[in-house]
């Protein structure tokens, strides 16, 4: 099961260098993106990170602090309502 968790585009993480240091940490603890372990897609409010395991979404978030958790029925609810 994947686990998403987004990161808004706003503060703390409202420059460039805020950004470049939560992606390479993020490298640096998980590796390299779109792999088996984990992935990031950019979205117009915010960045999602996409775990496999519910540890490393876990630390993902308490690193991160201002993240939000998404479950698959939320992101599956906001799919079809876009295409309605």
């Amino acid at each position: 099961m994947a686990i998403t968790v987004r990161v808004p585009w706003s503060v703390p993480l409202h420059n460039d260098q805020a950004w470049n240091e939560l992606c390479a940490w993020a490298i640096e603890r998980f590796g390299m993106p779109n792999t088996d372990r984990y992935g990031w897609r950019a979205k117009t409010s915010h960045m999602e990170f996409v775990f496999r395991d519910e540890h490393d979404a876990l630390m993902f978030q308490l690193y991160c602090g201002t993240s939000e958790r998404v479950d698959t029925n939320q992101l599956t609810t906001e799919y079809f309502s876009k295409c309605l």
